[in-house]
């Protein structure tokens, strides 16, 4: 273990006794006609993470700046919306690995939120970051 894997752990320990939020991941099952189930095989799991709620890109591409250009697409957005994302150490989640189409619970909130998983990036540090979307 390098110095900057200790101290990583020292902070990250003091960051989720701080800023860390409580939640609940319910393992799905895709089945054939798209509905997610509950999946028998992987247990729920309770545990602690760090929730972000990113503000989208600042204002979106006003319609009469846009090219008009027949040849180029514009493929800019015209709108924009929050990005929800929790930051999770692999130990909260007890070896169960995260999937996309996956609920989670955001249980110290009033009222609960539940999200969807769409991506799921480890970081290489020992953190999972979960990218999300409000169902």
């Amino acid at each position: 273990m390098t110095i900057f894997d200790t101290l990583l752990a020292v902070a990250d320990v003091a960051i989720a006794n701080t800023a860390a939020e409580a939640f609940v991941v319910h393992p799905q099952l895709r089945t054939a006609n798209g509905k997610p189930t509950p999946d028998p095989d992987r247990p729920v799991v309770h545990g602690r993470g760090i929730f972000e709620l990113r503000a989208g890109r600042a204002g979106g591409v006003p319609l009469g700046n846009r090219s008009h250009n027949p040849r180029r697409n514009d493929l800019r957005m015209i709108a924009t919306a929050p990005a929800p994302r929790i930051s999770i150490a692999e130990y909260e989640l007890d070896g169960m690995t995260v999937r996309q189409g996956d609920r989670m619970d955001l249980t110290d909130r009033f009222p609960a939120r539940r999200f969807g998983v769409v991506a799921v990036w480890p970081d290489g540090h020992g953190r999972v970051c979960l990218h999300l979307i409000e169902v």
